[in-house]
């Protein structure tokens, strides 16, 4: 028997000899735990709340099949309650059914008596039912299937005539099995390879980019999506395919009475086109998709597209929110905007000074690559860009603590724009959670110190691009204002030096959204604050004086 969890689960094997195999076979024991720590494998080797897997405890790890009925203790309670050590949960085909299985250190107390919890026949294929069956331990489990409304939908691609909702009304999550296609648009591509290409995808980076379909996972969407179920270009969700579980965004929008088609990207990652297959096969013999199942979760997107990463990260928030698996205790308590102020006044204390320029780290200070070009083109400052990087709001640090986590920030950030095809980061400045301040784009502080706007890519104008500074600031806003009085104090000390240098009034400071209404909902609920912002900038600036001592 071939040593790889794939074989064992495909062969159905029996419990006991899966215990036996896994004692005997020192490299498929450290394969299960490798792959216990990645949800990017197959689900039937996703393991959850792993933990001590390296801890060189020289107990065994034990496999038993869990009998507690649906809805009990979780397997780690579950199994600590009975004196073992939890390791992992995951499910497994033993004996050709999928079962809950849970691996475990130490001896057990009986296991309470009962039959094994029935197998739920699922209205989605069964290659998607070890993952998506409401059983499923930690991370993976609590899809509420009791609250599925299976809605006729006719639309060329389903498999069957409906569409499984999760409860009424508009932006609710939904389920969708397809028979996908392999869409090749976006920049690389040619009609040689696939008759129906194009140069173009609705969902765009910023700068309007598009999206490659050969490096992002995107799925297409059908108008009627969007009338019935508030599906939008840019939001997030999840596709199953023969075990692998992937994420998306959706990236473009099809024919009105057609669904099914998948980037080639995330083709090759759910494993539909094998990876040594060229595009032009994928594009005209690749298209086998035909039990596709893809959660979508509507209104969870900006408009925007991401980077793969981000994608990652913001399509399992989605999930853990739909399952329930949202972290419980009280929401961390955000001060109030004027509160915050106050704090950021504190921090600021009474300067009046001739030399009002802060503290900016230059890019090569935070270790920035080079930049694509030798110099950017720069003009005068008409005004200022607010955006947030809608990055995790992790706490504030202190010292070179802060420093180094700023930097990491900024490096990220380049290595994510570069990666788009920019010449460097689009941004002109960026702000970290403890008020570090950072040159973005090369060229920008000697610019802003002359009173201009270096060329850069940050809000999707060229006007703006080309003539306003673009700042980050570190965090996501969208649904609480988790900014700092760092931040605040770092935000307000700079924008009063941009606007002593620029010579620009209060009023051009904007946020990002109101460049394009509708088009990104960047920087979130601090676009409802600009005028305390722009008071609080106009304050700072009148404590700056000029060379004969008067304000500026």
């Amino acid at each position: 028997m071939a040593g790889t969890l794939t074989d064992l689960h495909d062969t159905g094997i029996s419990l006991a000899d899966l215990q036996i195999r896994i004692q005997q076979d020192e490299q498929l024991k450290l394969q299960l735990f490798e792959i216990g720590c990645s949800k990017n494998s197959g689900v039937e080797m996703n393991f959850s709340n792993y933990r001590d897997v390296e801890d060189q405890n020289p107990q065994p790890v034990k496999l038993e099949i869990i009998s507690s009925p649906a809805g009990q203790a979780s397997p780690e309670a579950f199994i600590e309650a009975r004196g073992g050590q939890f390791v992992a949960a995951a499910t497994l085909k033993i004996e050709g059914q999928p079962r809950l299985v849970v691996a475990y250190r130490g001896s057990l107390s009986p296991q309470p008596a009962g039959p094994l919890p029935p197998i739920v026949k699922l209205p989605i294929p069964e290659h998607a039912w070890p993952f998506f069956g409401s059983d499923r331990a930690g991370d993976w489990g609590g899809v509420p299937w009791d609250s599925v409304v299976e809605v006729p939908f006719q639309l060329n691609g389903l498999t069957n005539p409906h569409v499984y909702s999760f409860g009424t009304g508009k932006s609710r999550p939904f389920m969708l099995v397809t028979c996908a296609n392999i869409d090749t648009d976006g920049p690389g591509g040619s009609r040689a390879e696939d008759p129906d290409w194009a140069p173009e995808t609705s969902l765009k980076f910023p700068g309007r980019i598009p999206c490659n379909s050969r490096k992002f996972p995107g799925v297409v969407r059908s108008i009627r999506l969007l009338k019935t179920f508030g599906l939008r270009i840019g939001d997030f969700g999840l596709a199953c395919y023969g075990g692998n579980v992937q994420e998306f965004q959706v990236f473009d929008q099809g024919q009105d009475d057609k669904i099914g088609e998948i980037s080639i990207y995330l083709a090759r990652q759910l494993g539909t086109v094998p990876q040594d297959r060229d595009d032009h096969w994928a594009a005209t013999e690749g298209n086998n998709t035909s039990q596709l199942v893809t959660l979508f979760f509507p209104q969870s997107g900006s408009g925007l597209a991401r980077e793969n990463e981000v994608i990652h990260d913001v399509a399992w928030q989605c999930w853990k929110k739909f399952t329930g698996r949202v972290e419980t205790g009280p929401a961390p308590s955000v001060p109030a905007l004027p509160d915050l102020i106050s704090k950021a006044a504190a921090l600021q204390g009474d300067q009046r000074c001739a030399n009002p320029e802060p503290r900016i780290f230059s890019s090569a200070e935070w270790g920035a690559l080079a930049a694509r070009v030798a110099q950017f083109p720069s003009k005068p400052a008409r005004g200022i860009v607010l955006h947030n990087t809608q990055d995790t709001n992790r706490a504030a640090q202190s010292g070179d603590l802060e420093v180094q986590a700023a930097f990491q920030l900024a490096r990220r950030t380049q290595r994510d724009h570069m990666g788009r095809g920019w010449s460097d980061t689009g941004q002109h400045f960026t702000i970290s959670r403890g008020g570090v301040i950072m040159e973005g784009r090369h060229g920008s502080l000697s610019a802003a110190r002359r009173g201009e706007v270096v060329r850069g890519a940050h809000a999707d104008d060229t006007t703006y691009n080309n003539e306003w500074f673009g700042i980050e600031i570190e965090g996501d806003f969208r649904e609480t204002l988790a900014i700092t009085a760092e931040q605040l104090n770092a935000l307000f000390n700079v924008c009063a030096w941009l606007r002593s240098t620029g010579g620009f009034d209060a009023d051009k400071l904007i946020a990002h959204m109101q460049i394009h209404p509708g088009h990104t909902d960047c920087p979130g609920l601090l676009s409802q604050h600009l005028p305390d912002v722009r008071d609080q900038i106009s304050s700072r600036l009148a404590q700056i004086v000029n060379a004969h001592g008067e304000p500026v």
